[in-house]
C-alpha cells in the first residue's frame, strides 16, 4: 500500500483546496514508526507543499515537531507519554503548471459544499500561477485510470503519464485573458481573472458532483465577456447588454442554467482573429432592454448573417482604401523619381550661372582695353566670393525645401491612412498603407542628394579657396 494510502487509512483527513490536514490519537504501541513520519517528509511530499508534523502527548507540555526530529529524539519523545495526537498540516503551491490532490474525494466535496464566490476566488488564486493548463495531480489511489479535463484544467493520477487527449490540451489561456482584459466592462476583473474556457468541459467522464458548477460557471463568465457591463455583488450579478451600460439583467448565480450556446458566441468573439469588430457586433445584436442574456435566441449562426454582411461591407471599404493608396504610392513615386532630377538642375544651375559669370568677365576684358592676364581683378574676385557664398546659401535652401516636401508628402500619407482608421483594425492597416517602396525610394533620393551635396559644396569650397588665394596676392 502506497504511504499516501496509509494516511488515508490511518487518519482522518482533510482536503480542502490548498489545505490538507490529517489527524489521529495512536496509542504509543500503535503509532506508525519514525520511518513513516520520515519517509512522508523527506520523500512522500513534492517539494512544491510544505509539510508540518506536530505531536502533542499526554501532558500539554509533551509536544515534538517531527520536522527537525532525529530518530533518537523521537524515542526519547515516546518514553514520557503513553498517547500521542499526530497532526499532520500541507500548505500546497502551485508550481510548474501543477497542485496536489491528497484525498479527492474530500477535495471534491469542499467544492461542492463551498460558496460559489468562494470556489470562484480560489480558482482565481490559482489562475494567476499556471501558464495554459493546469494539472490537479492527484495522490489518492481511488483516482487510478481515471481522467478527465477542462480546457485549462486536468485532473490525472500522479504515477499516469499523459493522458491520450493531452494533445487537445494545447490551450492559449493568457491570449484569451489579454483579449477580455482590454475589451470587458466586468467591474470585478481583477478579483475574478477568469475565463469561461477554464471551466469548459472536453471529456466524456467528468466528476459528476462538481459538473454542474463548471457548467453554470462556463455559462456566467461567457455573458460577462460578451456584455457591455456587469458586476457581481456577493453572490449576485448585474449585468448590462445596452451600450449606455444600464444594468438589464440581476440574476443570483446559483440560479444561472447552462447555455452551451452562449460560450460558442463568447469562444467564436475570442478565438482567432478580428475579435474587437467580432465583439461589436455581437454587443450592438444585444443592444436592446428586451435581451436577457440567460433566456435567449441569439445563435453563433445569427451572428454569423449579421458578420458576413459586415465582412461585404468591409472589403468594398478594403478595396477603396488599396486604390487610394496605389494612386497615392504610384503619384508620389513619381514625384519622388523627379527629384533627382531636381536636384540636379539645382547644381546644373548653380554651375550654369557661376560660368556665365566668369565667361562674362573674360569677354568683358577683352573688348576692353585692359590685358588678358588682368582678368581677375579686385573688384571681380569680390564679386566672385560674393557668388559663391551665395551659391552655399542656394545648397542649403534647396536641400530645405526638398525636406520640407518630403514632411508634406508624409503628412498627405499620414491623413490618408488615419481616414481608415476607423474602417479597419490596427494590423490591416499597417498591411494596407504600407511604406516599403515608399521609404526604398525616399532612401534612394537622399542617398543621391547627399552625394550632389558633395560635389555642390565641394567644388564651391575648392573655388572659393581659389579666389581667397588669388585675392591675397
Amino acid at each position: 500500500m502506497k504511504i499516501y494510502d496509509q494516511i488515508l487509512q490511518k487518519f482522518k483527513t482533510d482536503d480542502n483546496q490548498l489545505y490538507f490536514s490529517a489527524e489521529a490519537n495512536f496509542s504509543k504501541e500503535d503509532l506508525p514508526s519514525y520511518g513513516f513520519f520520515k519517509t512522508i517528509v523527506d520523500e512522500a511530499i513534492p517539494k512544491r507543499d510544505k509539510v508540518k508534523i506536530t505531536m502533542n502527548g499526554d501532558s500539554e507540555y509533551d509536544s515534538l515537531d517531527f520536522s527537525n526530529t532525529s530518530a533518537e529524539q523521537f524515542k526519547a519523545f515516546l518514553t514520557e507519554t503513553e498517547n500521542v495526537d499526530v497532526l499532520i498540516e500541507i500548505d500546497k503551491q502551485v508550481e510548474e503548471n501543477e497542485v496536489s490532490v491528497y484525498n479527492y474525494n474530500s477535495f471534491i466535496r469542499n467544492l461542492d459544499l463551498t460558496d460559489e464566490l468562494l470556489c470562484l476566488e480560489f480558482f482565481a488564486e490559482i489562475s494567476n500561477k499556471f501558464s495554459d493548463v493546469l494539472t490537479f495531480k492527484i495522490y489518492d489511489s481511488c483516482f487510478e485510470e481515471r481522467y478527465y479535463s477542462t480546457t485549462s484544467y486536468k485532473f490525472q493520477y500522479y504515477l499516469d503519464g499523459l493522458n491520450c487527449n493531452s494533445n487537445i490540451l494545447k490551450n492559449s489561456r493568457k491570449n484569451k485573458l489579454d483579449k477580455v482584459r482590454f475589451t470587458t466592462g466586468f467591474y470585478n476583473f481583477s478579483q475574478y481573472p477568469l475565463l469561461p474556457d477554464d471551466f469548459h468541459i472536453i471529456s466524456n467522464d467528468f466528476e459528476p458532483i462538481i459538473e454542474e458548477k463548471f457548467n453554470r460557471w462556463e455559462t456566467l463568465f461567457s455573458g460577462i465577456y460578451i456584455s457591455t457591463f456587469t458586476i457581481i455583488n456577493n453572490n449576485i450579478f448585474q449585468m448590462s447588454s445596452l451600450s449606455m451600460k444600464k444594468i438589464t439583467e440581476e440574476q443570483m448565480i446559483e440560479s444561472v442554467s447552462y447555455d452551451e450556446e452562449l460560450f460558442e458566441i463568447y469562444n467564436w468573439v475570442f478565438k482567432g482573429q478580428n475579435y474587437l469588430d467580432k465583439l461589436a457586433i455581437v454587443r450592438n445584436a444585444i443592444d436592446n432592454v428586451g435581451f436577457k442574456f440567460y433566456n435567449h435566441s441569439l445563435s453563433v449562426q445569427d451572428i454569423l448573417v449579421i458578420y458576413n454582411l459586415y465582412l461585404q461591407s468591409k472589403t468594398e471599404e478594403f478595396l477603396k482604401a488599396k486604390n487610394d493608396v496605389g494612386n497615392f504610392i504610384a503619384t508620389t513615386l513619381y514625384e519622388l523619381d523627379q527629384y533627382t532630377n531636381v536636384i540636379a538642375g539645382s547644381l546644373s544651375n548653380n554651375f550654369f550661372a557661376l560660368v556665365a559669370f566668369f565667361t562674362t568677365t573674360i569677354i568683358a576684358n577683352i573688348v576692353s582695353d585692359s590685358p588678358l592676364n588682368n582678368i581677375f581683378t579686385h573688384d571681380v574676385l569680390l564679386l566672385s566670393m560674393v557668388i559663391l557664398i551665395g551659391s552655399f546659401f542656394y545648397c542649403i535652401i534647396s536641400n530645405l525645401k526638398f525636406n520640407r516636401d518630403l514632411e508634406k508628402i508624409d503628412t498627405i500619407f499620414s491623413r490618408l491612412k488615419n481616414n481608415y482608421e476607423e474602417v479597419f483594425p490596427e494590423s490591416e492597416l499597417e498591411k494596407i498603407f504600407s511604406t516599403d517602396e515608399f521609404n526604398k525610394q525616399k532612401e534612394k533620393i537622399r542617398i543621391f542628394r547627399c552625394n550632389i551635396n558633395i560635389i555642390w559644396l565641394g567644388s564651391t569650397l575648392f573655388l572659393f579657396l581659389g579666389v581667397l588665394i588669388l585675392l591675397k596676392q
